[in-house]
């Protein structure tokens, strides 16, 4: 079975620089100055940034939701750090190292690292708990009758969120009957029948359930949502 997805975006092979911000951004955002334990952690920018109050807040950027590869280049994707990686391009005389300073679009808002990319970000409550060390969510699927045997039919890994993702791996659709999540440190998991992932799905679970045995039902569900249950954007 294909293994899509585990955050295998942009070729990056990544690492934080703190280093002095442009002057256009410092004027207007510092996380590396205002934030603490800065990493980045397969694909997510994390931090501990103070609030409006004063308290420190967790919270974490998919990278790959808001930076891409253009041809070898970091570029700001439209749907004081900065980012270093080799990229590759379509042909190899463009392959090499580019940086990009994530403090242009990236920066601390009320204890939440946020991108303004897209306009001024809408400061979300407070999440019961912080980014995990371990971000990867891993499941096991199965097919048939039998309530999780001991080999699945498929293991699939993400690290960013997904609206829906489609688990058809073939040309005539797959009953998936049960999973399990043998990796789950905060994510919220949505299972549907329905190539949209809209109305009520057929089961949710999160990180309360590593290692259980999820029965979908005979029917099955194909497509599945993720949710981080961190202060994310």
């Amino acid at each position: 079975m294909q293994q899509q997805k585990l955050a295998a975006l942009f070729g990056f092979m990544a690492g934080i620089a703190q280093a002095a911000p442009s002057p256009a951004a410092a004027a207007t955002t510092g996380f590396s100055s205002e934030c603490s334990d800065i990493t980045l952690n397969t694909n997510w920018l994390v931090a501990n940034c103070p609030n409006d109050a004063g308290t420190s807040v967790s919270s974490g950027v998919y990278l790959p939701s808001h930076v891409t590869n253009t041809e070898g280049k970091l570029k700001w994707k439209m749907d004081g750090a900065t980012l270093q990686c080799y990229c590759l391009g379509t042909f190899s005389n463009e392959n090499g190292n580019s940086t990009l300073n994530l403090e242009e679009y990236i920066a601390n808002h009320n204890g939440h690292l946020l991108s303004s990319l897209e306009g001024i970000p809408t400061v979300p409550s407070d999440a019961s708990f912080a980014v995990p060390s371990n971000v990867v969510l891993t499941l096991s699927a199965y097919t048939g009758p039998s309530t999780c045997p001991s080999t699945p039919g498929g293991i699939l890994k993400f690290a960013g969120p997904e609206t829906c993702w489609d688990l058809n791996v073939a040309v005539d659709p797959v009953v998936w009957t049960e999973l399990m999540a043998t990796s789950n440190e905060g994510w919220s998991v949505s299972v549907y029948n329905v190539s949209t992932c809209t109305g009520t799905p057929l089961v949710t679970f999160d990180q309360h359930s590593v290692n259980e045995c999820i029965t979908v039902g005979k029917n099955g569900g194909a497509y599945l949502s993720f949710t981080p249950l961190w202060n994310y954007d």
